[in-house]
């Protein structure tokens, strides 16, 4: 395109731009931007015109395009800024405003420059924010690269503004370009502020953050803004600006003053790091170290020039008098002086001229007035007077109280101020208040080294200064507490300063107080020559000043008199006498007045003290001690040592002794110093003869706070752990006072502390043993205890402590040794007797429980042996009486005694219920008379000791209710007491009531035969027991134990009322399952299965290890038709009560042996099939023995621990069991015939029939078949339960007498009558014939039906079994018969088709064999394999194949069975059976010819028993499946690690053939096959 043509489209789109036509000029331009895409016009009048079209985007690229073509040329710049301002896009106009400005400075067009600035401020104003609008604006300030061309532009007409249109800039520049550098700086100062606040606030809410403090967090946001800062130079400039006035010079000042003083503050100070060395956990290396170790020097470098440039700007500012408070704190907070007397007392009078009403002054104000600073005095007088105030009030008229209170306003009003901490510590320490000197010197250390963390200051000498006062503090604080810190801050003064005179009177003090009086002396010798002045030569200022800020006006006169004192105590006392005469004619005339009337009173005392000490006619005479003491509190009145030892005179030289006035003295001197030691001691000693122990108490208390143990009395531990005391008597009497009050804890640490002071103090560490031993520290307690008997080695009361202990830790054993020692040196402490008796009573109770029966009987035999002696020496003793009474109610208990004779007759009861009777037992509570002598008597005398059984139990009975009715009456009179032994009674008499209950049973055999005289004694004691124990509640209402028992005893007869009873037990013990598992009792008894199971279960909340609320919830699951989790439950409660709770036992072993034994059971798989069912079983067997401790004649517990024993393969505990179960049941029936004891003595006789087969008795089984079947015959009278449990029974009795036919025949089989054998077999068959032709829809359909076939079946089989085993041809054709029989009973009985099957293979009928396995191929595989759970068919089909010689065969028919997924392990067994069997034959070969190597076959066979065997082993391991099984694994295992270790290549992957021996043994010990492995592999055969 021609240059013409783009000359005429670009006139054309500016015509077209005038005339607003902007799609012409739009097209035009773009005509020519079609040629020529850089075109600068072009562009321009194209974004214009794509502007007002509002084609936005395409706009903008043209304006940017233009720019870019030429960026040196405004027009494109303003077209955009006109785009941008139109777009609101304020940021980007900003950008293009400032290129502006940039252009036109460039350019040398200030006006141009200074429009855009102007346009660019305005926006700034509407939409920028401030640190924008600070930007902006620092445009105009001379460090701007601008301000050149800012400055060219002409001054500005004021009077004409309108005259330029760059007014505004030219005043910011020419006129108010103050007030522009001060918009800046206040811009720029809150954008800091609002910057530091938003940050903070975010970062606290980052996890990495979560550990540091809001402090911590705002420092390090501080140095990251306020380091780039550019206020420090806008200060600067401000500063130099000529027209600045001084006002604001100072405020810009001080500004800068404290942004460089929070900045030195936020840095942080890297210097304790240098220096360190890396651990091994940083893991950093050597270049890394050194790179910090830079960086830490760099920062280390900054802060230190910060802290000069704070420091210039402070003093700077201090000297030309600023009133800037923090440029004067700083100026003097910072100043490194040991000595406030070395601060420049010119500044501080400025600093109280200057802020009159600041804290600090107040302090400073108290210094200057302390030291006597003549020009203040003077400046305050000129000051008053211009005041025109009254001249007493002048400053010289101040008292140091007023200076004190003064210091304390100061301190407290700027608690940060080193220099306000000293003033008040100063004079603390003056007004010798050492606890709250310390206590400032300590916060004033603080903020030192605080100070100079932060702001890098060395103050080493203001930490100096500060020990030194703190060591005074310590050194008179409660000494000798503080001494040990005492010495090490004197030893750390003097280390930098050797004659430092209070550092040296500090260390004195401490050796004087430690009583090692040279080394005292040495300390005060060298404190008199560091502080002697020439008497000519006169005290200078600062000397002067430096004594008013000493607590030691006049140091050497001081040391004077303390070097005559230690004397004293070295034992130098007339050297000492002549000192000390010497000192006080030196100090007593009042004209001496650097010394106090008390440091008078203390010479005189100490003379006195000296004289004293001389002892003779220096003691006696009044003229020489006495008179000394007088003249002492003449001196001054509260001296209270002259007190203490005037008391001690009046009580020892005083003749005769004024015990009166010796107490007064006391008083008095203890009132005045509680540190007077002595004078506590013996007014405490006064105080006890009198038995005044409150008063003993308050002496001790206020002596051990004036040692300074206000703290230990507090209960501080670490002040109790760091407190010394010297007063241990006063500790001893404080832990006295709290042991009797139970408060152990206080009275542990109270011996603790006196134990420190005196640690040879037996009675202090037997009292402490019982505090621990109170506070449930037993172990603790008993340590103390050995203590004190190492002390006192004879001393019985301390092993009597210790036996006490040992008996709360159920060490009963222990206990009871150690009282039967003290008995045999001390056998009249009847104290020790009873507590003998009582522990003998504990152990037989836990013996009990844990099934130790005989132990239990002896110890309690001997505890009411005890009991009666300790009567002979108190026969109303009622701690002896209860023993006696629970002995017999627990001997009552117990099933049986090893020699009864011995207790009941002529033995220690007689003697017992002798003096019962003398005491009046029945005459003095004849409101119970169901129980009386007459009873006791008439039950001893029908006691038989030839057997034990409830007669004798109810002997001991009797005796325990009549001896708790003696009980009720000995404690009638005690409150406390009372309700304890209506408790007692009433328990006995309904134990009574449920022996005689019992005795009727056993006597008549039902319970509807408990009849006449003992019906109505029973009904009697029921009626007596409630009534008891309503007079216990009256005695105790809101005992849960109570309404417990009251529930119990009516839980039968009235419901409401036991009801009630739980509910009250439940309010007075909330928190208690007791009452919560009875209520549900109650419930579960009465059918409320629902609110049974909600009491147990908020029982087991109150209490989750309360075994009873189990054992309810067990038979809650049993009642809800639950058999696993009854299991589950009842075992979990059998573990928590361990065997303490009977019912747990029984319940866990029934519900076991139930699931175990049930064929519908879902667990019945894994219960018979699991070596888990075999070991489960041992627990039970367990509970059972524990129960049968305790109740040894429980017929069912005994039944079903034999049916348990013989699971176990335990038959001769089985047949013992069974036998003693036999002979019960027969005297139980020889004495009521009754049809219900017959029914379960058939049912026990059947079991002995059984299990004496098992073992080989046969005749003995076939008796006890015999005596079942007649039993039998007897129970079928018409006698019988009705009902649905009647007809269970009936049931039950049918198959015991199939069985029992059954178990006749087998027995008459084993014993060779053969005849006797068949009948037995077809009378069996025949009744079961007879039960089967019963009308259908009476007995027996379904299940009962079903179950009668398969016995049907089975007894088939076997009687084929037992005809094939007679070996004729006649009995064998019969054996086929029956199996044919039943087969067609049956078709799918496994059993009698594999012994058919087997029949055929031994007689080599293989028609018959084919026949019978011909049955089973019809069968599905599922349903085979569902039936043949041993794997017997294909064991046959392998068996038939080996008879055959077809080895490989047979093995490929139990290999097929071998499945991989298959779970159970029988078809593994069998393969592995058949395989150890080939394996064993080859090694017998091999054996035969040593020579002969093993073959390939042999080897693979080997590594397939291994595989297999180890396939097996794992599969029992994980989930102990197959109960047949398990043993015959590991038996099989073990012959395949014995047969694989014997020779060949391979190596045995199995564990050794000993351990899988020994295994199989363990687990079935019954089996031969195991015993004659275990020899082989024991032999290593």
């Amino acid at each position: 395109m021609s240059s013409a043509y783009a000359k005429q489209k670009l006139k054309q789109s500016r015509d077209a731009i005038q005339k607003k036509d902007w799609a012409t000029a739009a097209q035009a331009a773009s005509d020519v931007l079609e040629s020529d895409s850089q075109n600068y016009n072009a562009n321009v009048f194209l974004g214009l015109a794509l502007l007002n079209l509002e084609r936005y985007q395409e706009s903008e690229k043209a304006y940017l395009d233009a720019t870019a073509s030429q960026p040196d040329q405004p027009l494109a710049w303003q077209g955009l800024e006109k785009f941008y301002s139109s777009r609101k896009k304020w940021d980007e106009c900003v950008k293009v405003l400032l290129k502006q400005v940039e252009l036109f400075h460039l350019q040398g067009e200030p006006t141009k420059c200074a429009e855009a600035f102007q346009r660019l401020l305005a926006v700034q104003r509407e939409e920028g924010s401030r640190l924008q609008r600070a930007e902006t604006l620092s445009l105009l300030l001379p460090d701007s690269p601008y301000y050149s061309t800012f400055a060219s532009l002409p001054f500005p007409d004021q009077t004409n503004p309108t005259s330029t249109t760059t007014f505004e800039t030219e005043m910011n520049v020419h006129v108010n370009s103050l007030d522009v550098l001060n918009q800046v700086i206040g811009l720029i100062e809150y954008v800091e502020r609002d910057s530091i606040d938003k940050e903070v606030e975010k970062r606290r809410l980052r996890l990495d953050r979560a550990n540091k403090g809001k402090e911590a967090v705002r420092n390090e946001v501080k140095v990251e803004v306020m380091t780039g800062s550019r206020l420090p130079k806008l200060y600067d400039q401000l500063l130099s600006h000529p027209s600045a006035p001084d006002e604001l010079r100072r405020e810009t000042e001080s500004k800068l003053l404290r942004h460089h003083h929070q900045l030195l503050l936020a840095l942080p100070n890297p210097d304790s790091r240098l220096g360190r060395t890396p651990s091994a956990a940083a893991a950093v290396t050597s270049k890394e170290t050194e790179e910090q170790e830079r960086k830490d020097r760099e920062a280390i470098e900054r802060k230190a020039s910060l802290r000069d440039t704070v420091t210039r700007i402070a003093e700077g500012m201090v000297i030309i008098g600023v009133d800037d408070e923090m440029a004067w704190s700083v100026g003097l907070e910072w100043k490194n002086v040991e000595s406030l007397v070395d601060l420049a007392r010119d500044q501080l009078r400025s600093f109280v001229s200057l802020f009159p009403r600041s804290g600090r002054t107040l302090s400073i104000k108290a210094f200057l007035l302390l030291i006597k600073d003549e020009q203040f005095f003077a400046d305050e007088e000129e000051l008053k007077k211009e005041s025109d105030i009254d001249a007493d009030a002048s400053a010289g008229g101040q008292k140091e109280e007023d200076l004190l209170n003064m210091a304390i306003d100061g301190l407290e009003a700027c608690p940060d101020s080193i220099l306000c901490h000293r003033v008040a510590a100063t004079l603390y320490l003056l007004d010798r208040d050492y606890l709250s000197a310390s206590e400032v010197v300590q916060s004033a250390l603080n903020l030192v080294a605080r100070s100079e963390l932060e702001a890098a200051l060395d103050l080493s000498q203001v930490r100096q200064g500060l020990e030194l006062i703190l060591a005074t503090s310590y050194t008179h604080l409660h000494p000798p507490q503080n001494h040990a810190r005492a010495q090490r801050l004197a030893d750390s003064v003097l280390s930098r300063s050797a004659y430092n005179v209070q550092a040296l009177l500090a260390k004195a003090y401490i050796e004087q107080e430690a009583g090692r009086w040279q080394e005292a002396r040495n300390y005060f010798v060298r404190a008199q020559q560091a502080s002697s002045v020439s008497v000519d030569e006169p005290l200078s200022k600062e000397k002067m000043y430096k004594r008013a800020l000493s607590p030691s006006k006049d140091p050497a006169l001081q040391a004077r008199g303390e070097i005559a004192w230690c004397d004293v105590k070295l034992g130098r006392l007339q050297e000492a006498k002549a000192e000390l005469e010497d000192f006080i004619s030196l100090i007593d005339p009042l004209s001496t007045t650097s010394v106090t009337p008390e440091d008078r009173a203390r010479a005189w005392w100490r003379l006195g003290s000296c004289m004293w000490e001389m002892g003779g006619e220096w003691r006696e005479d009044v003229e020489n001690s006495f008179k000394a003491f007088i003249t002492c509190l003449k001196r001054s009145p509260a001296f209270a040592p002259a007190f203490t030892s005037l008391g001690i005179y009046y009580e020892t030289v005083s003749s005769p002794p004024d015990f009166v006035r010796a107490s007064k003295c006391f008083q008095k001197a203890f009132e005045l110093d509680a540190r007077e030691n002595e004078a506590a001691r013996r007014l405490a000693v006064g105080f006890a003869d009198e038995r005044e122990w409150d008063l003993v108490e308050v002496v001790a208390r206020r002596t051990v706070e004036g040692e300074g143990g206000a703290e230990a009395l507090r209960g501080e531990m670490a002040s109790q752990r760091r407190h010394q005391s010297k007063n241990a008597w006063a500790w001893k009497a404080i832990g006295s006072v709290e042991l009797e009050r139970k408060h152990y804890d206080e009275s542990i640490s109270a011996y603790q502390v006196a134990l420190r002071a005196a640690p040879q103090d037996a009675n202090s560490w037997q009292r402490l043993g019982e505090a621990y031993a109170g506070s449930g520290r037993h172990v603790a307690a008993i340590k103390s205890f050995s203590k004190a008997l190492e002390l006192r080695p004879d001393d019985w009361q301390v092993k009597y402590c210790i036996a006490d202990v040992q008996r709360a830790l159920g060490q009963y054993e222990i206990a009871i040794k150690v009282f039967a020692d003290i008995l045999d040196d001390r056998e009249g402490e009847i104290g020790v007797r009873v507590a003998l008796a009582e522990t003998l009573l504990m152990q037989a109770r836990l013996e009990y429980r844990t099934g130790y029966v005989e132990r239990c009987e002896a110890s309690l035999l001997r505890a009411l042996t005890e009991s009666e002696m300790a009567l002979r020496q108190d026969e109303n003793l009622r701690s002896a009486w209860k023993i006696i009474s629970d002995s017999c109610f627990e001997l009552s208990r117990l099933g049986s005694l090893v020699d009864s004779d011995s207790l009941l007759v002529g033995g220690p009861v007689e003697d017992v219920i002798k003096r019962a009777k003398q005491l009046g037992t029945d005459d003095k509570l004849p409101s119970i008379r169901a129980v009386s002598l007459q009873t006791v008597r008439s039950a001893l005398s029908s006691f038989s000791s030839s057997s034990w059984s409830t007669e004798s139990s109810l002997v001991l009975s009797e005796l325990a209710a009549y001896l708790y009715k003696l009980r009720v009456i000995l404690n009638a009179n005690d409150e406390n007491s009372a309700g304890g032994a209506w408790y007692d009674l009433s328990v006995s008499l309904h134990h009574l009531a449920r022996h005689l209950s019992k005795v009727g049973l056993d006597e008549e055999g039902s319970e509807a035969a408990v009849e006449g005289s003992t019906s109505e004694r029973i009904e009697s004691l029921t009626r007596q027991s409630i009534a008891c124990i309503k007079e216990a509640l009256r005695s105790q209402p809101g005992n849960e134990t109570f309404w417990l028992v009251l529930g119990n005893l009516t839980f039968k007869k009235n419901v409401n009322l036991s009801q009630h009873c739980y509910i009250r037990a439940i309010e007075s013990s909330p928190k208690s399952a007791i009452p919560w598992t009875n209520l549900g009792f109650l419930y579960l008894e009465h059918d409320d299965v629902e609110l049974a199971n909600e009491a147990f279960i908020k029982a087991q909340t109150c209490d989750p290890d309360h075994a009873p609320a189990w054992v309810g919830q067990a038979l809650v699951a049993t009642a809800f038709g639950d058999p696993a989790s009854s299991r589950a439950l009842f075992e979990h409660s059998y573990r928590l009560c361990e065997g303490s709770i009977p019912e747990a036992d029984y319940g866990f072993a029934n519900a076991v042996f139930e699931i175990r034994n049930a064929s519908s059971s879902p667990l019945r798989h894994g219960m018979e099939e699991g070596t888990r069912g075999v070991v489960s079983l041992h627990s039970p067997s367990f509970a059972l023995d524990s129960y049968l401790s305790q109740r040894p004649n429980d017929t069912d517990a005994l039944l079903l621990s034999a049916l348990i024993a013989e699971s176990l393969g335990q038959s001769k505990l089985a047949i013992e069991r069974i036998e003693r179960v036999a002979a019960l049941l027969e005297e139980d029936f020889e004495r009521s015939e009754s049809e219900v004891v017959a029914q379960r003595y058939a049912i026990a006789e059947s079991n002995l029939g059984r299990i004496r087969l098992t073992v080989g008795d046969h005749s003995g089984s076939k008796a006890a078949h015999e005596a079942t079947l007649g039993l039998l015959d007897l129970a079928e009278g018409p006698e019988g339960e009705e009902g649905e449990e009647g007809a269970k029974m009936r049931e039950k009795l049918k198959r015991v007498k199939i069985h029992s036919l059954f178990g006749r025949g087998l027995a008459c089989f084993f014993l060779g009558e053969n005849r006797e054998a068949l009948e037995g077999f077809e009378e069996c068959l025949g009744y079961i014939d007879t039960l089967l032709e019963q009308e259908e829809g009476q007995t027996y359909e379904g299940r009962a039906r079903q179950r009668l076939e398969e016995e049907r079946v089975a007894i088939n089989v076997l009687l084929a079994k037992i005809l094939w085993s007679f070996g004729g041809q006649e009995q064998r054709e019969a054996a086929k018969s029956q199996l044919l029989e039943s087969i067609s009973m049956s078709p799918n009985n496994i059993g009698a088709i594999t012994t058919l099957a087997a029949m055929g293979i031994a007689s080599g009928d293989s028609g018959l064999v084919d026949a019978a396995l011909s049955e089973i191929k019809e069968m599905p595989i599922q349903e085979v394999r569902q039936l043949d759970a041993n794997r017997d068919v294909p064991f046959l089909l392998s068996m038939e194949r080996f008879s055959k010689g077809d080895i490989e065969s047979g093995l490929s028919t139990l290999r097929s069975e071998v499945e991989p997924n298959d779970e159970s392990t029988r078809s593994r067994l069998n393969l592995l059976e058949s395989i150890v069997s080939i394996l064993t034959q080859r090694v017998v070969e091999r054996g035969q010819d040593e020579g002969k190597e093993e073959d390939e076959w042999t080897k693979g066979l080997r590594e397939e028993a291994q595989r297999i065997s180890l396939e097996a082993l794992a599969m029992i391991t994980k989930d102990w499946s197959a109960e047949k099984g398990v043993g015959d694994t590991f038996r099989l295992g073990s012959m395949v690690a014995g047969v694989l270790g014997g020779g060949g290549e391979t190596k045995c992957a199995l564990p050794g053939p000993k351990y899988l021996a020994d295994r199989a043994l363990v687990l079935e010990p019954w089996k031969r096959e195991n015993w004659e492995v275990a020899e082989m592999a024991l032999g290593g055969r």
